[in-house]
């Protein structure tokens, strides 16, 4: 008895049905399975502020909206002047001065970064 044994490695850009056909060497007996392989999307991320403009005494929300990648993030808020730090998603800011902050979203294997 000859078995062939196959694990094909594949990497589509979209995504895609792939059918194997085993059968028993004498075509008498034949059985299909499909499998869809879902095609990962890069990582990004969009940085916003809720409100984006607020009055000295006020607070803002910010938030990280990643998508693609792994879909396991980890994020990494700073603020431009320096002086704010963050790890969580959607933090909220007070700042005492016009600020720029900057989100830094990795998968575990890409990083990507947004201003808000």
């Amino acid at each position: 008895m000859d078995f062939q044994y196959s694990e094909p490695v594949v990497s589509p850009t979209t995504t895609t049905v792939y059918t194997a056909t085993v059968n028993d060497g004498s075509q008498n007996a034949q059985s299909n399975c499909t499998v869809t392989v879902l095609a990962a999307l890069p990582l990004s991320v969009i940085a916003t502020a809720n409100p984006y403009t607020i009055n000295m005494g006020a607070s803002s929300q910010l938030n990280a909206s990643p998508s693609g990648g792994s879909g396991t993030y980890t994020y990494t808020w700073t603020s431009n002047p320096a002086g704010f730090n963050s790890t969580q998603q959607n933090p909220v800011v007070s700042p005492t001065i016009t600020t720029i902050y900057t989100v830094n979203v990795s998968d575990g294997s890409s990083n990507v970064s947004d201003t808000s």
